[in-house]
């Protein structure tokens, strides 16, 4: 029982939500580090690999990195996650 425990709090701890209202805004949690950022794509290292947001005329309003959350607004075109090397 404890060992599904663990395995449930892991899993919970690994999962990356990202939030979009329309196209203009979006959340995204597990984020540890900024990579590049201009306004037309963002590179972040998350827990779950490297995540690339494009758009145009993105701007990040809020980075913590001690919380993993990062926002940003803008027009947003899409999310990916880079292959793994």
């Amino acid at each position: 029982m404890q060992m599904e425990k663990e395995e449930k709090r892991d899993n919970v701890e690994k999962t990356q939500t990202a939030v979009l209202w329309g196209r203009e805004k979006a959340s995204l949690s597990q984020v540890e580090a900024v990579l590049r950022f201009d306004e037309s794509g963002i590179v972040c290292e998350t827990k779950n690999g490297t995540l690339v947001v494009e758009g145009q005329d993105l701007h990040m309003t809020v980075f913590s990195a001690e919380t993993g959350m990062l926002t940003l607004c803008g027009e947003i075109s899409g999310f990916f996650y880079e292959e793994k090397k």
